[in-house]
Formats: structure tokens, sequence, C-alpha cells
């Protein structure tokens, strides 16, 4: 129905509508002056570009509304078959793990990962899906929550597989857990080995400082969640794990 312009404002449409949580959301402004226009949107960039043209297709093919004023301000509002659009444009880039690398980049063929921790898998898929298509009620901290708990069930398998002495009890530091189990299995790495674990464990903390700000709603920090930090939370939540497997796996195999 559209061309790749025309869905790239769809989706930007949608994904600033998005970052706002349900109950306050709000239509856009769209105002036109001499040499120029502005969109007007919490959720979206004041530089952001397109093409009124653009706008009038997603009009025609029934996806927005606009209520045009005689002072040539546009109120734009966003149809359910408009969100229904960006969800379709979302599963045609491929399964779970493909919707988030389309936003970023190919990393991980995780058969194998959702195989060896599929509560872990499962946790974070559903809070990928929700990201994706809003579900009634949906929260960003749900994001959070459910990253949350993907950790905590990931490590789980890697305490449980490999049984490392005077491990945590508590399923909830993952960052001590994670520290005993890699020190279980590379009991004595080299020092290129040793600082990159260090710097793994690292990146594993400061995505779980990423997902607790998440699932508190930022809080502790003043300031409000947006559409970026859930998507944030769930691409690095898969990769800390996939980076944390595949370490394991190349030292286990040496």
């Amino acid at each position: 129905m559209l061309d790749s312009e025309q869905e790239r404002l769809l989706s930007a449409l949608v994904e600033a509508s998005r970052a706002i949580p349900r109950q306050q959301r709000q239509k856009f402004m769209y105002i036109k002056f001499l040499g120029g226009y502005r969109l007007q949107h919490p959720g979206i960039r004041s530089d952001f570009s397109f093409t009124e043209s653009d706008l009038e297709e997603l009009e025609r093919q029934g996806l927005l509304g606009i209520d045009r004023l005689p002072s040539g301000t546009w109120w734009i509002d966003i149809f359910q078959p408009g969100y229904e659009y960006y969800d379709a444009l979302q599963r045609a880039a491929g399964k779970a793990t493909d919707r988030v690398e389309h936003k970023t980049r190919s990393f991980v063929d995780s058969d194998e990962f959702r195989q060896e921790y599929p509560v872990a898998y499962q946790k974070w898929m559903d809070a990928e899906e929700r990201l994706w298509s809003d579900q009634p009620g949906f929260e960003l901290t749900t994001v959070g929550h459910l990253c949350r708990e993907a950790m905590q069930e990931y490590v789980d398998v890697l305490v449980l597989k490999f049984r490392p002495p005077s491990v945590e009890s508590q399923k909830a530091r993952t960052i001590n857990r994670l520290r005993t189990v890699l020190g279980h299995v590379v009991p004595h790495p080299s020092q290129s080995v040793e600082a990159f674990l260090s710097a793994l464990i690292a990146y594993w903390k400061s995505v779980d400082d990423l997902v607790q700000r998440q699932e508190h709603g930022a809080q502790k920090e003043g300031e409000s969640l947006n559409f970026e930090d859930a998507r944030r939370v769930v691409f690095q939540t898969m990769i800390v794990m996939y980076e944390v497997h595949k370490a394991i796996c190349s030292q286990k195999s040496n």
C-alpha cells in the first residue's frame, strides 16, 4: 500500500505515539508557515522531516485522520488501521529476534539459545512482542519487569547447569551469581580473557541498571520513560545474555 518513505513516516508517528503513556496520548499538531512546517508532539523529534503529500496519502489509505483548521493548522490522529499496518511491518521483518535487529543490525541466530534457555527467552520474547504490539493495558515498565525476569531465569540456568560452589542463592542477585559462574567455568583465565570477562560482567551490570530503571519507571532518576528506553532495554537484554552464552561456550570448547 505504501512506499518506503510513507512507511517511514507512519512508523515515526506510531513510535512517537507509543512513547507516551496510553492515558496521556495526544494528537499531532502540524503547523505550516512561510518557508516551512513544524510537527509538534512530545514523542517526536523537532527536526523530523517528511512531505505533506505523504501525510495526505496516509490519510487516503485510512491510516490517519486529519482535522484541518481554517488557520492552516492540522490535527493528526492515528487510526487503528495505522497501528495495525505498523505492527504488520514489524512482523514482516521476521521472527522476534529479527524484529529487534531490524532496528539495529543482524546479530544472532538464536535457535540454540532458545532451546537452552527456554524460560528466559520466553520472558524476553514477551517483552519484545509487547513493545511492538502495544497491547491494551501495556505500560513501558512492563518491559523492564519482563527483562529483569529473563535475566534472572537465564542466570538460574547457568547456576543449575554448572553448580558452582558457594553461589548466591537469591535469584535477583544476578551480578554476583554470574560472576561466580564465570569464575567456576573459567578458573584460571589468561590476562586478556580475564579482562574480557570482567568487561562482560560490567556490561551485565549496566544492562541490569537499565532494566531496573525501566521497571521502576525511572522514578529514582526523576525522568520519564519513552519508547526508545524500552527498545534499548529489550535489545541490550538479548545481546548481553547471548554474549555471556557465547563466552561460556567458547571457554568450554577450549
